[in-house]
């Protein structure tokens, strides 16, 4: 599919209350060609899918940043699959539920 189109709630009365507005759609078309959730920026690989090294690499210096902003040191060896166990002690530390965890 290529587009989406979006309906008015049946309910709803729009300012020119007339059959055609009632029932008009509005089609928007493809937002991003690309089948993949982040793409890069770079003007040499602008559009152009990112690697799964790029994205570790991305969130290994967003962790490094959050910890910098907190005036801590980040633990060595944190990788980008780490998050989710440090995501999960750290829930743990603020008394969340276990529901809330898993």
């Amino acid at each position: 599919m290529d587009r989406v189109v979006l309906r008015l709630d049946p309910t709803f009365i729009p300012k020119v209350n007339s059959t055609f507005h009632r029932a008009q759609e509005l089609t928007l078309p493809t937002f991003c060609s690309k089948e993949a959730l982040f793409i890069s920026f770079q003007p040499s690989t602008q559009g152009l899918k990112v690697s799964a090294s790029t994205i570790a690499r991305w969130i290994k210096a967003t962790i490094q940043k959050a910890y910098e902003s907190q005036a801590q040191s980040a633990p060595k060896g944190i990788t980008a699959h780490s998050t989710r166990s440090a995501a999960s002690s750290a829930a743990w530390a603020t008394q969340a539920s276990i529901t809330d965890i898993c």
